[in-house]
């Protein structure tokens, strides 16, 4: 065995006793476990967000629940659970009216006490990279983010929103970016922590991305990798990723599962996946409003939305007028339907 192997074999064994450590020896259950824990430590803390978290949950999964149902169907339910469901709602909107507290930040609440609780258990099962089909999915992605890194600067700048446990880097290193450009941006502290652990180099923020600052800089790409679906308000996201971006910059949305796995995801989970991707006619909208804060343009550059084979959007922010026309859009499907990282 080479001395490479033995070191990883080495800490792979680290990371397994760690695990049990942490998760003892049934994982799901020790993820609930945590959830359970950090949940009451915030009850004590801030118990009105701690309602509001659950009440938004609750609204989320009912509204769920009867979209798009017969008439019949509905004529079921009975009256109590609509008559509930709205004394949930009118709670809810106390709460954000009069005591402080956004929907921002209860879904951000909710988000940080998931991936908290999943960043060990996450890491170890990754082994630090994605799956060989995931990988392979992700070519035309990886590919994209490479050409713009080097289009014109010998150094750039890449954000990764929604980072997790870092596992974009040591796929974009085989395409040539160093783990020095890369700056991955995530909610949860514990995802953070895991990710400079094993991704030496990169810099990791733990930072609620609509209100990260660039540290400073501005990036040539901003990449959404399976994450863009999990924050609160996507157009809003999107519209942070432009305030920070060069001249010339792109934005790239990404899942290599596709829009229907994410549709699939919102309906099991709508309080943790609340969003679907965004469609071409969602992202056309987007770019003709362009950057109201200075004279650039916003370019839908690619779409390639199918729903089952894999999602891929680029979106380039030009000074003055866009280099391109938004007919001569590289889209393979007008309208796609709409716990990853």
């Amino acid at each position: 065995m080479s001395k490479r192997n033995k070191k990883e074999t080495s800490n792979r064994a680290k990371q397994a006793q760690r695990m049990l450590k942490i998760y003892g020896q049934d994982v799901e259950k020790g993820t609930e476990q945590r959830i359970s824990n950090a949940r009451k430590s915030l009850e004590i803390s801030d118990p009105l967000l701690v309602e509001a978290m659950g009440l938004r949950r609750d609204k989320l999964r009912w509204d769920a629940s009867i979209a798009n149902i017969s008439v019949l169907a509905e004529s079921r339910i009975p009256q109590s659970s609509f008559s509930q469901a709205a004394r949930r709602e009118a709670r809810l909107s106390i709460l954000l009216s009069d005591h402080g507290i956004t929907s921002q930040d209860s879904h951000n609440a909710g988000q940080i006490l998931t991936w908290d609780a999943n960043a060990e258990a996450r890491a170890f099962r990754q082994g630090g990279k994605m799956s060989d089909a995931v990988t392979a999915a992700l070519e035309p992605t990886l590919e994209t983010v490479s050409s713009k890194m080097f289009k014109e600067k010998s150094v750039s700048r890449i954000c990764d929103v929604g980072s997790g446990a870092g596992v974009l880097v040591p796929l974009l290193k085989e395409y040539g970016v160093g783990a020095e450009q890369i700056v991955g941006v995530d909610i949860s502290n514990e995802m953070t922590m895991v990710a400079g652990r094993a991704h030496p180099g990169a810099t990791f923020v733990t930072a609620d991305w609509m209100t990260y600052d660039g540290d400073g800089g501005l990036f040539d790409v901003v990449v959404f990798l399976m994450s863009l679906h999990d924050l609160a308000e996507p157009i809003a996201a999107l519209t942070k990723a432009v305030d920070l971006l060069c001249d010339g910059g792109s934005i790239i949305i990404s899942h290599p599962k596709g829009a229907e796995h994410v549709e699939m995801q919102n309906r099991r989970a709508p309080d943790l996946v609340p969003n679907l991707l965004p469609s071409f006619e969602d992202l056309e909208v987007f770019c003709g409003q362009g950057d109201s804060e200075s004279e650039r343009s916003l370019e839908l550059e690619c779409f390639e939305g199918d729903g089952a084979a894999g999602y891929l959007a680029v979106i380039t922010c030009c000074r003055g007028g866009g280099e391109g026309d938004m007919g001569e859009v590289n889209q393979e499907q007008e309208e796609p339907t709409g716990l990853e990282r």
